[in-house]
C-alpha cells in the first residue's frame, strides 16, 4: 500500500491509496480525513492511517484546556465568534472542567442539552441556542477525533430526536415605502443617513460603524461605498470587513447620496478619515446604544413582561412584537428589494457581502422564484383553460 500527498478535494481533505491487489492490479482509492479542517490535522490524521493507529487515543489532555486551545489556534475566526465561543465553554461546559476529551462520551452530550432548562434570568433556554452550544461541543469533539484524542465524536451518536431541532428561520419584516419614510423621519436628521445606508445599502451594522469618508464616493457616473479591510479600521468598537467577500463597492440610490451628502454638511467631522457615524468626540457609536435607539423594551423583573416599549421603531408606529425591526432587518430589505426586482442574483450576492451566491439564493429563494415566474402560474393556467 503506498500513500500520495494531501489534497483539498471538494469539501475536505483528503489522500491518495494505491493498493496493489494478488494479482499484481494496482488500485487508487481517495480516502477521506474525516473532520479535519486544517491541512495539519489531516495530516496527523494521514499519518494514523498510514501506521494504523486510528482507534489510539491521547488520554492525558484535560477538556478545558484542548476548548482554550482550540479557540486560540482557529484561524479565521472573528472576534464576536471566539467572544461567543469562550461565552459557551465559560456558561456551558463547567461539568467538563475535570474531564479528559478521551473519556467523553454520548450520555455527556445528552447531559449537556439536557441541562440547558433555564438562563440566569430564568428564561426558558430557545432551541436555536441549545443547538449552537451542542454544534460547539461536537465541532470540537471531531476535531479531538481528527487529532487522535478521541475515538469517536460523541454528538454523531445521538439519535436525531435526541438533538435540539431549531425552528426554521424567523419572517423578516419587508417594510413599505411610507413606512421606511416614517422610520427616517423617526430617526431624526441626526441617524437618518445611518438608517437609509442600513436599507438602500445593505451594510452590516459593523460596516458602517467603521465607514470612512473616504470610502464613500460620490460622482456623476454612479456613487458607490467602497468597502474594504485596512489598517485604521480596528479601533475599539469596530473591526475589518466580516470576511474577503465583503470587500465591495455598493451603488447608491439618489436618495441615499442625498442623505450622505446632507448629513456630511451637518456633521464637523468631514475628513477623508473621519468616520461617517461618530459620537460629538469623532470616535465612532456604540452598536449597543445604537440597537436601543432603534428599539429597546424595559421588562419587569422576575416574570419579564414587557413594562415599555421605545426607540425608533415604537415613534414611528412600526413596533409588532411578532415582526421585530433591527439593522438586520433593514439589511433583509435590502437584498429582498434587489432579488424582488429581477436583479441577478450573483450581482445581488456581491452587493451584500455574501461569500456564495448559493447563500443568498437559500435567504431569498422567494423573492428570487417571485421575480422569476410572477404571473407566469396564471398564464399557463390561462393557455390551457382559456379566460371565458
Amino acid at each position: 500500500m503506498a500513500y500520495s500527498g494531501l489534497a483539498f478535494h471538494g469539501s475536505s481533505w483528503r489522500f491518495r491509496v494505491t493498493i496493489t491487489d494478488e494479482d499484481g492490479n494496482r488500485k487508487q482509492k481517495w480516502i477521506r480525513c474525516k473532520g479535519c479542517k486544517t491541512k495539519k490535522d489531516a495530516a496527523a490524521f494521514m499519518r494514523r492511517h498510514l501506521e494504523g493507529e486510528q482507534t489510539t487515543v491521547d488520554s492525558s489532555v484535560l477538556f478545558p484546556e484542548f476548548v482554550d486551545t482550540w479557540i486560540e489556534e482557529s484561524t479565521g475566526l472573528a472576534d464576536s465568534t471566539r467572544k461567543d465561543y469562550r461565552s459557551i465553554a465559560e456558561n456551558h461546559f463547567g461539568q467538563f472542567k475535570d474531564r479528559k476529551v478521551s473519556t467523553l462520551t454520548p450520555d455527556d452530550a445528552r447531559a449537556l442539552k439536557n441541562g440547558m432548562k433555564l438562563t440566569p434570568t430564568g428564561k426558558e433556554y430557545a432551541d436555536r441556542t441549545k443547538q449552537k452550544v451542542l454544534n460547539f461541543f461536537g465541532t470540537l469533539c471531531q476535531t479531538a477525533v481528527a487529532r487522535g484524542i478521541l475515538a469517536s465524536n460523541p454528538v454523531r451518536k445521538l439519535e436525531k430526536r435526541e438533538r435540539p431541532q431549531a425552528t426554521g428561520r424567523s419572517f423578516k419584516r419587508i417594510l413599505l415605502p411610507g413606512e421606511i419614510d416614517g422610520l427616517l423621519w423617526a430617526a431624526g436628521e441626526r441617524y437618518e443617513a445611518l438608517v437609509g445606508v442600513a436599507f438602500f445599502a445593505g451594510l452590516r451594522l459593523n460596516e458602517m460603524l467603521q465607514l470612512r469618508w473616504r470610502h464613500v464616493i460620490f460622482s456623476d457616473e454612479g456613487s458607490v461605498i467602497h468597502l474594504e479591510e485596512d489598517d485604521q479600521m480596528h479601533l475599539k468598537g469596530t473591526r475589518g470587513c466580516k470576511k474577503k467577500a465583503a470587500n465591495r463597492d455598493v451603488e447608491m440610490t439618489p436618495r441615499l447620496v442625498a442623505l450622505l451628502k446632507a448629513h456630511r454638511r451637518r456633521t464637523p467631522y468631514r475628513g477623508p478619515d473621519h468616520f461617517v457615524f461618530c459620537t460629538a468626540s469623532g470616535m465612532p457609536y456604540s452598536s449597543r446604544n445604537l440597537h436601543r435607539a432603534l428599539f429597546d423594551v424595559e421588562r419587569e423583573k422576575g416574570t419579564r413582561k414587557i413594562l415599555k416599549t421605545t426607540g425608533w421603531v415604537v415613534k414611528a408606529g412600526l413596533y409588532d412584537e411578532r415582526k421585530p425591526i433591527g439593522f438586520h432587518v433593514l439589511r433583509h430589505n435590502f437584498g429582498s428589494n434587489l432579488v424582488s426586482s429581477g436583479i441577478d442574483i450573483v450581482y445581488v450576492s456581491r452587493q451584500m457581502g455574501h461569500s456564495d451566491p448559493a447563500i443568498t439564493l437559500r435567504i431569498y429563494s422567494h423573492e428570487a422564484a417571485h421575480a422569476r415566474h410572477a404571473g407566469s402560474v396564471a398564464a399557463a393556467l390561462e393557455r390551457v383553460f382559456g379566460s371565458g
